[in-house]
């Protein structure tokens, strides 16, 4: 087993199953079986041929005589992998590259493919220095040379302009930051940081956030006996930053409507110095344990766990000083550490602010007099986000907006 077998039958399973890389790479049987370093190259390859696979695929028709279309899953994934090693990957010999593509595409089962896979691999590389990207600003060459889909590309232009857009596009490839919250419950920051550094893990204080730290890479911060011990826990400041707005107070009722995987709750009830209580709803019992393990694994104990329907209004309940409505969304706001996202088709997110807006108004009925309700998304586009907070506001005269 190789690194890039293993990035092999990932991809498969994304394209035949819409997995979310992140979460199939963290179960995949096959990265078990690698050592430290090929896992790293494993992931690298993976997330870089989805964060490319327009442009790949682009390259690809160029030299095949066959439609994509027509090509296995095996036989595609195995000519991303090789033309994305060729065109990204500068340390990795040609040979390398080909010969080991090649392989994997033997070893999953398609043999009768290496004569058409070798063949290709080496006509991009007789080719590579002449190969060129349409360069203007229609949907089709924004797609090209950014690797996301024309119908998002259009979805933004109509939201912010078309130079926002790019500039826009062009963070996507930026690699997300590992960040992390400290658990203000077990250490300081500065505790958590040294313990860290004991481990040999590379952090710093984070810019702007009091209690929270980042790491060179995220790969083996879960290992850490600094994690294992609950110091802290995975979480992106901008979903910190919802925390901070939220602005929990000790000994105050919270409701967490769509908690898991609970990252959220675990910061809000640390805010709180572990009083008060927290109830942390989730649809599905699967991912309501991972709320519970969470807190768990941290030490908190004013967090109830539980399932509940977001959409449907229960009295039992009660009301609450504040309520966090993190909404099921698009996801867009988060592209480049899910680089599946890339692909989408904007009409696979058509029904999201119906159901956005049912879960907001279903949470309105739990705030109390005087309390707060936070509505927020990992998303970019205004549909999701301002469209259907400023249609709640309209049609519910108890609620204003905060600055």
């Amino acid at each position: 087993m190789t690194a890039r077998d293993c990035a092999l039958s990932a991809l498969v399973r994304i394209e035949r199953e819409g997995a979310y890389s992140n979460l199939l790479l963290k179960n995949l049987p096959e990265m078990k079986l690698l050592k430290k370093k090929d896992k790293s190259f494993c992931v690298s390859l993976v997330y870089g041929v989805l964060e490319r696979k327009i442009t790949l695929d682009y390259v690809i028709k160029k030299y095949s005589d066959i439609k994509l279309k027509k090509l296995t899953a095996i036989v595609l994934a195995g000519l991303r992998i090789g033309v994305y090693q060729l065109l990204y990957m500068d340390r990795v010999p040609e040979s390398a590259a080909v010969d080991e593509s090649v392989g994997a595409v033997i070893r999953a089962g398609e043999p009768h493919a290496a004569g058409y896979v070798n063949a290709m691999l080496r006509a991009v590389i007789n080719g590579r220095a002449a190969l060129s990207f349409p360069q203007d600003d229609s949907l089709y060459a924004l797609s090209v040379r950014y690797g996301v889909s024309p119908g998002l590309i259009e979805g933004f232009i109509k939201d912010y302009t078309l130079a926002e857009t790019k500039r826009l596009l062009e963070s996507f490839f930026t690699p997300p930051r590992a960040e992390l919250r400290v658990n203000t419950i077990r250490n300081t920051a500065e505790e958590c940081l040294h313990r860290l550094k004991e481990e040999g893990v590379q952090a710093v204080r984070h810019p702007f956030l009091k209690n929270a730290l980042t790491a060179e890479k995220s790969g083996g911060l879960t290992e850490t006996a600094c994690f294992k011990e609950g110091r802290f826990h995975m979480q992106g400041a901008a979903s910190q930053l919802c925390c901070a707005a939220l602005s929990p107070k000790p000994d105050e009722r919270l409701l967490d409507i769509c908690a898991a995987p609970g990252g959220k709750t675990a910061t809000t009830a640390e805010m709180m110095g572990d009083t008060g209580e927290i109830i942390a709803g989730e649809l599905h019992a699967h991912r309501v344990k991972l709320i519970r393990e969470l807190s768990e694994r941290l030490g908190l104990h004013n967090i109830t766990a539980k399932l509940n329907d977001a959409s449907v209004y229960d009295p039992v309940l009660g009301l609450f000083d504040r309520v966090l409505c993190d909404v099921p969304c698009s996801g867009l706001g988060v592209i480049a550490g899910k680089p599946e996202l890339r692909g989408k088709n904007p009409a696979e997110f058509f029904s999201l602010p119906d159901t956005q807006r049912k879960i907001l108004d279903t949470a309105a009925r739990y705030v109390r007099a005087g309390g707060l309700l936070l509505y927020s998304t990992c998303t970019l586009r205004k549909a999701e986000n301002e469209e259907v907070a400023e249609a709640f506001l309209s049609e519910c005269g108890d609620f204003y907006p905060e600055d």
